[in-house]
């Protein structure tokens, strides 16, 4: 794909975040740690790469779609949304009661991009565009929300949605990266 010459990621930059990155899931968290993120990064790069998505998505749509694997459950505490909110824990607190982990892990990993300073040679636009595909992506691995998600998803395909760029990203892009995510996530709990 050669999105590191793309982007203009060096070597150093891209090993700095990971590293980072991987000390921020906690290692005492018997599954959501950073082997079941590299394990969904997987199966999101192999996802994005069928070939039934590779030709339809754009290499920024894919970098983003990688870089969401990799960070989607960053500093995961072991316990769910329900235990947060009932215990009033300060993620809770941080966040709200709606999708509190996934925006924690939303925070968490865009903290370690920017400080890592991963995406400074894109084009403001390019970084724009990673952002919010990142944040769409991450927040779709809510499994309070994922009916929605799964309506959209066979809606779109039953209507038979152009493949083209209608909209921010392409709603049928967009959805088949967030159905991506959430099997990659859910494919081995």
């Amino acid at each position: 794909m050669g999105w590191m010459a793309k982007f203009h990621i060096d070597v150093i930059t891209l090993r700095t975040f990971l590293k980072v990155l991987a000390h921020g899931y906690r290692a005492d968290n018997p599954f959501h740690n950073a082997v079941h993120a590299a394990d969904v990064t997987q199966a999101v790069y192999y996802f994005i790469n069928s070939p039934g998505l590779r030709d339809r998505l754009t290499d920024v749509e894919k970098f983003t779609a990688v870089i969401a694997a990799v960070i989607h459950d960053v500093d995961h505490p072991g316990l769910n949304n329900a235990f947060l909110e009932k215990s009033n824990d300060l993620i809770n607190l941080i966040h709200g009661s709606s999708g509190t982990l996934e925006r924690h892990h939303l925070t968490a990993g865009l903290d370690v991009l920017f400080r890592c300073d991963l995406l400074k040679q894109m084009t403001p636009e390019d970084r724009e565009h990673v952002c919010s595909l990142v944040k769409e992506l991450v927040l779709a691995t809510d499994m309070a929300r994922h009916g929605e998600f799964m309506e959209k998803f066979n809606g779109l395909h039953t209507n038979g949605v152009d493949w083209s760029n209608s909209g921010e990203f392409g709603a049928m892009r967009t959805s088949n990266l967030n159905i991506s995510i959430k099997a990659g996530s859910i494919r081995n709990t």
